[in-house]
């Protein structure tokens, strides 16, 4: 992917709704990206808040500062990643594959992923 070509995908990400943070942990942080996300299904918990119970996370790579040592075309890069927590003690997390896939699909298979976890994740 070239850097013009990743910052347009995270832009048209962002119009379809994704948004944007600055932090998921603090390897990514240490390299100045972010992730995208948008919420797939929202639910209550059993203390009666709304929470995000299955998100569809873009993790965001900008590896800009190892030019010297990467290629151009690993420089940048998204990862997507499902990440299903029905409750705070809860977290599964299914890593797919991205350019490969639309991100139609990939929130397709997010909420396919929902349901799957909720006929057979016991929690």
């Amino acid at each position: 992917m070239t850097k013009q070509e990743f910052f347009d995908k995270c832009k048209e990400l962002e119009l379809k709704g994704y948004k944007k943070n600055f932090k998921y942990d603090e390897s990514i942080n240490d390299n100045g990206t972010h992730y995208l996300y948008k919420v797939i299904e929202n639910a209550n918990d059993k203390y009666g808040d709304t929470r995000a119970i299955n998100q569809l996370i873009l993790k965001v790579w900008n590896f800009e500062k190892y030019a010297d040592r990467v290629p151009e075309e690993s420089l940048y890069s998204i990862e997507p990643v499902i990440m299903i927590s029905r409750d705070t003690d809860e977290r599964i997390d299914l890593h797919l594959d991205y350019p490969k896939h639309t991100i139609e699909y990939l929130e397709r298979k997010a909420r396919q992923f929902g349901e799957w976890c909720k006929q057979y994740m016991e929690y």
